[in-house]
């Protein structure tokens, strides 16, 4: 599962980058949890700026993701995705801030 996981991770990376790299935000996949029978799958999403409005929009998409996707893969089954927030990235730099605020 784990070759799985990467791959789709780096084939979906690419997708929507061309779909959402208009915007000047970076966004990025950081990993990809899919079940053993490949109907579902969670994908983590962080972004620079407005990481809220990025995961609506990318869940709102995912009909069109999935659509361009299935050419691209020689799987029997494509998943449906669920893009979640991952949010560590900006809970270290609001620490950094703090840190960085001490006397």
């Amino acid at each position: 599962m784990d070759r799985v996981n990467a791959y789709l991770l780096r084939i979906l990376s690419e997708i929507v980058r061309d779909e959402l790299g208009a915007n000047n935000d970076l966004i990025t996949l950081t990993a990809i949890t899919t079940t053993r029978d490949l109907k579902e799958a969670t994908v983590t999403v962080t972004a620079i700026e407005s990481l809220e409005q990025h995961v609506k929009l990318l869940n709102q998409r995912r009909g069109a993701l999935r659509h361009r996707l299935k050419p691209l893969l020689d799987f029997k089954t494509i998943p449906n995705f669920t893009f979640v927030a991952d949010t560590h990235g900006h809970d270290i730099a609001h620490v950094e801030q703090i840190l960085d605020a001490l006397p």
